[in-house]
């Protein structure tokens, strides 16, 4: 019966087991599969952004809490090291698509101010020279997933992340100045301050 104990156990242990290197394939199998949607921008033929970034949120938290639970177990032993690079990878790419999220959207707001030969780019010269370099950077980056659109290949590639800091925090400042030079006109045209800045800019 002592033995019958042990083989119990063992039997037990080897299907939990097997349970949760089910659970981790499954999780791997999503992000082999799982790949990046672009979407051409407003009226340009050669200018595309990111489509579907919820879906991918929604897919990271998901597998995020299926890895956090696989790790919670006392059977994770044999897969651990497995598990928790599987971690890393999809933290690292949950944080690289926060940051994309951002930059997009900034960029989007600003695409078409500083690229329609406007009062403004004349300006704000320096503003504009730094908007074109994070709009061509950001074409590369588009690029790139057109070239390979597999979600985390792409996402979590050496330095991605620090990249889009850098960028974001170029678009801030650019969105800064933009800000104080509508504030200069609406000092100078009162009539301004009834105006949004995208009425004014646009």
């Amino acid at each position: 019966t002592e033995h019958a104990a042990d083989i119990a156990e063992q039997a037990g242990k080897a299907v939990q087991e097997e349970v949760l290197l089910g659970m981790l394939h499954k999780v791997q199998a999503i992000w082999a599969e799982l790949e990046f949607t672009t979407l051409p921008f407003k009226d340009t033929r050669d200018v595309e952004i990111l489509g579907g970034i919820d879906d991918v949120f929604e897919a990271l938290d998901e597998s995020l809490v299926s890895l956090n639970t696989i790790l919670g177990s006392r059977f994770v032993g044999p897969i651990k090291s497995e598990v928790e690079e599987e971690l890393r990878q999809l933290n690292t790419l949950q944080m690289v698509l926060e940051e994309w999220a951002q930059l997009q959207k900034q960029w989007m707001y600003l695409f078409p101010i500083f690229r329609g030969g406007s009062d403004i780019q004349r300006q704000l010269v320096t503003e504009h020279k730094s908007f074109m370099a994070v709009d061509a950077w950001y074409k590369e980056i588009m690029k790139r997933v057109r070239d390979d659109p597999n979600a985390r290949r792409t996402g979590i590639r050496e330095g991605l992340y620090q990249l889009f800091r850098k960028h974001n925090e170029t678009l801030d400042d650019i969105q800064r100045h933009l800000d104080d030079y509508m504030e200069g006109k609406r000092m100078l045209f009162p009539r301004f301050y009834f105006l949004s800045n995208d009425d004014l800019l646009h």
